[in-house]
């Protein structure tokens, strides 16, 4: 499959950001500040599955902090903040980064925090557990991860259309994406490969797209999860 660039985010709107500001959040927070998941967890520190990742370059992209991890885990949720950037209070930007299972997160803690060093564009990257603690995602099965592989005719998941009609629905941010077809027509079987920046309210509502809208059941595109590479 052909590797194809990062992917598109709707800025949020005017009053998104007023809300978010009235909630005591950044304006550019993406998540709903009234859900009890978006605060910190009523678990002991042992059990965060959640890291806060610092001295990142400013202009720094999901994919080139995914791209050095590896053999930790599937990736449950990666958020840039550069909020502090923003308001010219630092220069460095920070990030989120949180696993599915606690197993996972002791993997990268073990790897990163007390092995070998995390290098994002050069520079090496500080790392501590973040102090708005996550726990583990109850529920969900081994398979799911934050990487989808769909499969159908070529004018649908054609990146040129499907990204932009993604993100005409859901707010999304990418890692990579790959594509390959067997033809040129509309029709041609084709299969496209998004491996989102997280899993929570990216790849999970992307999921849900993909198997129910009309769009695409009628059209008998398949979806299933792939294998996130940070396990691998």
């Amino acid at each position: 499959m052909a590797l194809l660039g990062p992917g598109v985010q709707r800025a949020p709107t005017t009053a998104e950001q007023a809300r978010m500001l009235q909630s005591g959040m950044s304006a550019n927070y993406r998540g709903d500040p009234g859900n009890r998941f978006n605060h910190s967890a009523d678990i002991p520190d042992e059990d965060n599955t959640s890291f806060w990742i610092t001295r990142l370059n400013p202009n720094v992209h999901e994919s080139e902090i995914l791209a050095p991890i590896s053999g930790c885990g599937r990736v449950y949720q990666l958020h840039i903040n550069r909020e502090q950037v923003q308001l010219g209070k630092a220069e460095d930007a920070a990030a989120k980064l949180t696993f599915f299972t606690k197993p996972e997160a002791t993997r990268f803690s073990s790897q990163y925090m007390v092995g070998q060093r995390l290098i994002v564009n050069g520079r090496r990257a500080y790392i501590r557990h973040n102090r708005n603690r996550v726990g583990e995602q109850w529920g969900l099965g081994p398979h799911v991860t934050r990487c989808l592989l769909a499969e159908g005719p070529r004018h649908l998941l054609e990146p040129t259309f499907l990204l932009p009609y993604l993100a005409s629905l859901i707010t999304y941010r990418l890692d990579q994406v790959f594509f390959d077809s067997t033809g040129d027509d509309d029709m041609a079987p084709s299969k496209v490969l998004i491996r989102f920046a997280s899993y929570r309210g990216q790849a999970a509502l992307a999921w849900r797209i993909f198997r129910q809208n009309a769009i695409f059941r009628n059209a008998g595109v398949r979806v299933q999860n792939d294998r996130d590479p940070c396990d691998v």
